[in-house]
Protein backbone atom coordinates (compact mmCIF):
# COMPACT_ATOMS: atom_id res chain seq x y z
CA UNK A 1 0.00 0.00 0.00
CA UNK A 2 1.24 3.48 -0.82
CA UNK A 3 2.51 5.59 2.04
CA UNK A 4 -0.03 8.19 3.06
CA UNK A 5 1.13 11.74 2.52
CA UNK A 6 -0.27 14.81 4.19
CA UNK A 7 -3.13 16.16 2.11
CA UNK A 8 -3.43 19.91 2.26
CA UNK A 9 -6.99 21.12 2.77
CA UNK A 10 -7.96 24.77 2.79
CA UNK A 11 -11.53 25.77 3.62
CA UNK A 12 -12.66 29.28 2.79
CA UNK A 13 -16.27 30.38 2.64
CA UNK A 14 -17.73 26.88 2.19
CA UNK A 15 -15.14 25.95 -0.45
CA UNK A 16 -12.73 23.11 0.29
CA UNK A 17 -9.59 22.80 -1.79
CA UNK A 18 -7.38 19.73 -1.77
CA UNK A 19 -3.91 19.24 -3.19
CA UNK A 20 -4.77 16.04 -5.05
CA UNK A 21 -1.17 15.55 -6.18
CA UNK A 22 -0.44 14.47 -2.61
CA UNK A 23 -3.25 11.90 -2.46
CA UNK A 24 -2.37 8.21 -2.65
CA UNK A 25 -3.36 6.80 -6.05
CA UNK A 26 -6.00 4.42 -4.64
CA UNK A 27 -7.73 7.28 -2.79
CA UNK A 28 -7.59 9.48 -5.88
CA UNK A 29 -9.16 6.70 -7.96
CA UNK A 30 -11.88 6.22 -5.35
CA UNK A 31 -12.62 9.96 -5.33
CA UNK A 32 -12.85 9.98 -9.14
CA UNK A 33 -15.22 7.01 -9.21
CA UNK A 34 -17.47 8.54 -6.54
CA UNK A 35 -17.53 11.87 -8.36
CA UNK A 36 -18.39 10.21 -11.67
CA UNK A 37 -21.25 8.27 -10.08
CA UNK A 38 -22.62 11.45 -8.50
CA UNK A 39 -22.49 13.31 -11.83
CA UNK A 40 -24.19 10.39 -13.61
CA UNK A 41 -26.98 10.32 -11.00
CA UNK A 42 -27.40 14.10 -11.23
CA UNK A 43 -27.76 14.10 -15.02
CA UNK A 44 -30.03 11.05 -14.96
CA UNK A 45 -32.73 13.42 -13.62
CA UNK A 46 -34.47 14.85 -16.72
CA UNK A 47 -34.90 18.33 -15.22
CA UNK A 48 -31.17 18.60 -14.53
CA UNK A 49 -30.30 17.44 -18.04
CA UNK A 50 -32.80 19.90 -19.55
CA UNK A 51 -31.40 22.79 -17.51
CA UNK A 52 -27.86 21.86 -18.64
CA UNK A 53 -28.88 21.71 -22.30
CA UNK A 54 -30.44 25.19 -22.06
CA UNK A 55 -27.37 26.52 -20.27
CA UNK A 56 -25.11 25.00 -22.92
CA UNK A 57 -26.91 26.81 -25.76
CA UNK A 58 -26.40 30.13 -23.97
CA UNK A 59 -22.80 29.30 -23.11
CA UNK A 60 -21.95 28.48 -26.71
CA UNK A 61 -23.62 31.70 -27.89
CA UNK A 62 -21.59 33.74 -25.39
CA UNK A 63 -18.37 32.00 -26.45
CA UNK A 64 -19.12 32.63 -30.14
CA UNK A 65 -19.86 36.31 -29.45
CA UNK A 66 -16.67 36.62 -27.44
CA UNK A 67 -14.64 35.00 -30.22
CA UNK A 68 -16.26 37.22 -32.88
CA UNK A 69 -15.44 40.26 -30.73
CA UNK A 70 -11.76 39.33 -30.52
CA UNK A 71 -11.55 38.66 -34.29
CA UNK A 72 -12.72 42.15 -35.24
Amino acid sequence: MAKRKNVKCVIKENNAKFDITKMPENEFDSLCRATLRAVERFYAIPENREYYEKWLVGYRARQAAKEAETNV
